[in-house]
């Protein structure tokens, strides 16, 4: 999924403020990273992006902060 089709998935997206929890981590291939939270649905997103310069293109990941709390165990 490219970034555009990230946003455009869900409006709340695009409208909210957003923190970047890092933007210049590498992978041994030299590939970029950059991890975000997106304050209006709970979400962290990580984005990569190509090694090599080739266009616009940026690949996304999500997770819902739902989808992360722990469950209770009693």
């Amino acid at each position: 999924m490219d970034i555009e089709e990230f946003y455009d998935a869900d409006d709340r997206r695009r409208q909210s403020a957003e923190i970047e929890l890092g933007g210049d981590w590498h992978d041994a291939k030299g590939v970029r990273y950059e991890l975000n939270w997106i304050e209006d649905t709970g979400e962290l997103y990580v984005m990569r992006e190509p090694a090599r310069p080739s266009g616009p293109t940026r690949s996304v990941a999500s997770m819902s902060a739902s989808t992360t709390r722990p469950r209770s165990t009693a």
